[in-house]
């Protein structure tokens, strides 16, 4: 059984029947006086839009039967403010909490592996994302705007930000990137004009341009690669921040195009390095692996670095 009742302008709470198992694209769209929505385990299915533009929405909560949060599914609900998600939520999609500009926190369960596109774009009072473990990909403009944010700890499930993923965070302070991460797109964190520290793990390979273009506080980058990654001038549009890579590779970063043009101070202690430089990691048959330490006995079809580039076993 389907649900659909938008415009309904005097209905301030829904008690959903037990019959019910899925409610309709635009079901309840611009119900105003709607404050509290509570959806049921029976139901398994909510439809695009929903609930958008219930601009007196306050609270949800998302049963347990319900795997994706579909488009613009709260869209523009402006005075939205507590969330639970239910723990078989799987997908998150595109702008499904756009514009919900009283969201405060929100707290992603372990089952969702996908951030859609502009997920929560232009939550503006959003300070707050509690990942308990995480999806593979941070969409396009899923946080673009979020201007109340102050700290990022991804889990170590993200292997790829996309384009504008934190796009205009003025107050994001602190990023903390972790493996898997390979790839951070083009103006993934443009204009974090607040942004003083960065971490990158040894698994990132590939940061598109103007990445952190007008990141121009940065004070500290921790880079956990023993190996450079390769990037084109204007990644970064600033270059006073001091570069912390590991110890014994501060002549490869010093020759690295761009890495060369900060502050570099190999002080990260990762066991099992001593000293590499270019001439080294050309000649020399040892094998490391990813976190840099060197492997006696590499294990079949695992990846490590030989001769500095990235090798399967």
């Amino acid at each position: 059984m389907k649900y659909k009742y938008s415009e309904c302008y005097n209905v301030t709470k829904l008690s959903l029947n037990s019959s019910l198992d899925s409610i309709g694209n635009e079901a309840f769209v611009s119900c105003g006086a709607i404050t509290e929505v509570i959806i049921p385990d029976n139901v398994s299915f909510l439809g695009s839009h929903a609930f958008s533009y219930c601009k007196n929405l306050e609270r949800v909560v998302i049963g347990n039967q319900i795997e994706t949060l579909n488009e613009c599914l709260f869209l523009l609900c402006e005075n939205l403010k507590h969330v639970t998600v239910g723990s078989s939520v799987t997908e998150i999609k595109g702008s499904a909490f756009q514009k919900c500009i009283g969201l405060e926190e929100i707290e992603i369960p372990a089952s969702v592996n996908v951030l859609g596109n502009a997920a929560f774009k232009d939550c503006r009072l959003l300070r707050k994302i509690s990942f308990k473990k995480g999806p593979t990909t941070i969409g396009m403009e899923t946080f673009c705007n979020c201007k109340s944010l102050e700290e990022i700890v991804l889990p170590n499930t993200v292997d790829s930000i996309d384009c504008l993923a934190f796009d205009s965070c003025s107050n994001l302070k602190r990023i903390v990137l972790s493996e898997p991460l390979n790839k951070i797109c083009y103006l993934a964190f443009e204009a974090c004009e607040n942004l003083s520290s960065i971490t990158i793990p040894a698994s990132l390979k590939e940061i598109q341009l103007a990445a952190f273009e007008n990141c121009n506080k940065i004070k500290d980058i921790y880079n956990y690669s023993i190996e450079p990654q390769v990037i084109e001038e204007g990644v970064f549009t600033d270059y006073s921040a001091v570069l912390h890579v590991p110890k014994g590779t501060l002549s490869l970063y010093e020759s690295s195009d761009c890495w060369k043009n900060f502050i570099i101070k190999d002080d990260i202690e990762i066991e099992g390095i001593r000293s590499i430089n270019n001439e080294e990691l050309e000649k020399n048959n040892a094998i490391y692996d990813l976190q840099g330490r060197r492997v006696a006995h590499p294990k079949q079809g695992e990846i490590y670095i030989q001769k500095g580039k990235k090798v399967k076993k």
